[in-house]
């Protein structure tokens, strides 16, 4: 709005220049006409719709090129457009070179200059405008503030740290829309995050929430799986995001948080009455449950919007902008209470946070990294991610991640792997820019280049009488004498994520309804790296132990490095804990002993998507039968970086696993051989209903791994079939 008015005024003052009515095309436009299209443009400008103005403005410079309003505000326009910017540099220049004195032009000048990474070129034009006498005190504060991210550019850009890959995470995720805060489960199996563009609930909308085709987009809460068959492919594998229709309303619902089980989603929601909260939403089965707002003194009748809930569920760190804090938007911390209520609310302090707005905390599993976007610090425009390392009681000063993970642009909403391998975040009009904004993958973990995380992360299913069941699992610290955490397993599939930390003893207490308490310890007091263990747990009735002759209890399986306390299990007449080992027997190995059919042309599966359920039962239905020389199928179980933490001794029963450890640093366990795939593909459905719900048939080729698609390209080695 202050832009146009001050445009418009410019306009005014040079009339002489600016109000001829011949367009070179020989078109004559009236004054009237022209004041039409200067209108339209400025309606769109003002709404922030650049790419809507610029198509207003160029048609009003081809008439009239030497109008500097207009390449001002072309030149405007086009910084907006990551992949215009250059463009706006010729208009800019132009409109300088037609109106010198001018100090908006400096300003928008500079900022060209400065989204062109051209910093030194950009605080030469700032400089020059902050030598002039007559600029007003808001524009002296602008160009201030832009000097200050342009001479900060110029440090980190000369420091970029190297070996680090920004992946725009592509069009299955990323639209023309906006898509950001990325909230991924430890194991990066499903990603929850906030999307707006033309598939948000309700469609566009004004102020007052009725339709219209010039309004606006609210936020909706998307949800994404990462492909079971990811593992094939050089990169992650994500699947079509749907919308959470049982969260998403016709208003503003956007993702700000998980907990470490993946069973409770925290979001943001806005009124009036509440000026924008935190809300929760718990996991039954596949569906969110009604959205409610937090207790206690973490929401006020100010904007509390972006939080981070700690891996044991205890601690909580958000943003709020209420009064008595540092500036704009400040950090917090809060407690969980007895009563479940949020209290003891503290400002992080002025090390933290700044004068400007500091945002989107995310605290990493091992508790030790707080990550979070600023304005302020030595941020190198808008917003910065940094991170922050717990030592010794306090928060060390925060570092800023650097180029290429930091641009001239907003980047936020910085949440990292287990590991320590990988980051998420958005980043506005970054690299390969789908829209707005969009999601990216940083590889490594920039926070993490120095300092590796300690933690174990305890991942499985809880089984009761052999069937996934839900549960509650509460975590006692033994060594400290405090509550380590509690956590749920999932309704439906009984699927849990435990995430503790080194230096400790813990005791496990895992309650299912309508049976008896199962207790398991497990001690990390030695634990010196980050560690991911598989366990399954199981809970039978007497009647059921009896019926099927489980005799034998059976503990927590730990990582290598990871001694195990035995389990303590209360002695009742009604409950025996777990299942008597399986004799391992050696594993099927299938030949087919039926003629193997013609192959048919299979031209019409090159580049379909394998990982769609569909397109695979359809091949399948194709070639399930089909077997060639030196060509077999085998079950894989498991793929680890860490391999000793795989533990599968719930899938003895079928024969043992075959490890083999390959170039791409990943060890593979496979169970069976088989000829065709329909064989292979039995035994995995076996081993899936056992709850290893990740097992895959892979092909091997004279004893090689082979892609399926390669085997496609090849029409399964047509010219050996059997």
């Amino acid at each position: 709005m202050r832009l146009v008015y001050r445009l418009s005024f410019l306009l005014f003052i040079v009339t002489a220049i600016t109000h001829g009515v011949s367009a070179q095309s020989g078109e004559i436009l009236s004054n009237k006409e022209i004041k039409a299209l200067e209108k339209d443009g400025e309606h769109f400008f003002e709404k922030e719709d650049y790419s809507g103005a610029v198509k207003y403005f160029l048609q009003l410079h081809e008439i009239k090129p030497n109008d500097p309003y207009y390449n001002l505000v072309i030149g405007i326009c086009y910084t907006h457009d990551p992949d215009q910017s250059k463009n706006s540099l010729p208009y800019l220049e132009k409109a300088k070179e037609l109106n010198p004195d001018f100090d908006q032009v400096d300003l928008y000048l500079g900022r060209a200059y400065y989204k062109n990474h051209e910093f030194q070129r950009a605080i030469d034009v700032l400089n020059e405008l902050l030598n002039k006498d007559e600029s007003d005190n808001q524009t002296i504060d602008e160009a201030n503030e832009l000097l200050t991210y342009c001479k900060n550019a110029l440090v980190i850009t000369a420091d970029t740290v190297e070996n680090v890959r920004i992946i725009n995470m592509g069009t299955v995720i990323n639209t023309d829309g906006e898509e950001y805060a990325p909230l991924v489960l430890p194991d990066e199996s499903q990603m929850i995050f906030t999307y707006r563009g033309v598939k948000s609930t309700g469609g566009k909308v004004n102020d007052k929430g009725e339709p219209d085709e010039h309004g606006r987009y609210y936020e909706d809460i998307f949800i994404t799986l990462k492909s079971p068959d990811s593992w094939m492919y050089d990169e992650d594998v994500w699947l079509e995001p749907k919308g959470l229709e049982h969260i998403n309303t016709d208003l503003d619902d956007a993702s700000i948080a998980l907990s470490i089980d993946g069973q409770t989603m925290f979001l943001y929601r806005y009124t009036e009455e509440n000026g924008g909260d935190i809300y929760y939403s718990q996991l039954n089965g596949s569906t969110w449950g009604e959205p409610k707002p937090i207790e206690g003194g973490v929401n006020t009748k100010y904007w509390e919007g972006s939080v981070s809930i700690s891996s044991d569920g205890q601690d909580m760190y958000f943003s709020s902008d209420r009064p008595g804090g540092i500036g704009g938007r400040d950090l917090y911390s809060a407690q969980k209470m007895e009563d479940g209520t949020w209290g003891n609310v503290k400002n992080l302090g002025p090390l933290i946070n700044t004068t400007k707005n500091d945002d989107s905390p995310f605290l990493h599993l091992d508790r030790q990294t707080l990550y979070f976007s600023s304005q302020g610090h030595n941020s190198m425009g808008g917003y910065d991610v940094f991170f922050s390392v717990f030592e010794n009681g306090n928060w060390l000063s925060p570092q800023n991640m650097g180029a290429p993970v930091n641009t001239t642009e907003d980047d936020m909403f910085y949440v990292a792997n287990a590991d320590g391998t990988k980051g998420y975040y958005s980043s506005a009009f970054g690299k390969g820019s789908q829209g707005k904004h969009d999601i990216y993958i940083v590889t490594p973990d920039v926070g993490r280049i120095d300092l590796d995380p300690v933690a174990a992360l305890i991942v499985g299913t809880v089984f009761a009488n052999d069937v996934p069941t839900g549960s509650e699992i509460l975590i006692q610290d033994v060594t400290h004498n405090k509550p380590g955490g509690t956590f749920y397993s999932n309704s439906e599939t009984g699927d849990y994520r435990i995430a503790l930390l080194p230096g400790a003893k813990y005791k496990l207490e895992v309650s299912v309804e309508n049976f008896d308490v199962h207790y398991d310890e497990i001690d990390l007091e030695t634990l010196h790296e980050y560690i991911e263990v598989s366990n399954n747990i199981y809970i039978y009735t007497q009647e059921y132990a009896e019926n099927n002759k489980i005799t034998e209890n059976k503990s927590i399986e730990a990582a290598m490095t990871v001694p195990v306390i035995p389990a303590v299990v209360e002695k009742d007449p009604d409950i025996v804990v777990a299942p008597i080992p399986v004799p391992k027997t050696d594993p099927p190995v299938v030949k087919s002993t039926l003629p193997c059919p013609d192959i048919v042309d299979l031209s019409a599966f090159i580049g379909k998507d394998l990982n769609i359920e569909a397109n695979y039962n359809n091949l399948k239905t194709q070639i399930g039968s089909y077997c060639a020389d030196e060509l077999e199928y085998r079950v894989q179980i498991g793929a680890y970086r860490f391999p000793q933490n795989f533990k599968y001794s719930h899938l003895d029963k079928f024969g043992n696993a075959e490890v083999n450890n390959f170039p791409d640093g990943i060890t593979r366990f496979t169970i069976g051989t088989f000829t065709t795939l329909n064989e292979a593909d039995a035994l995995r459905q076996q081993i899936r209903t056992a709850g290893t719900k990740d097992a895959w048939v892979i092909p091997f080729f004279n004893g090689e791994r082979i892609f399926m698609e390669d085997l496609i390209s090849v029409n399964f080695y047509k010219q050996e079939i059997n």
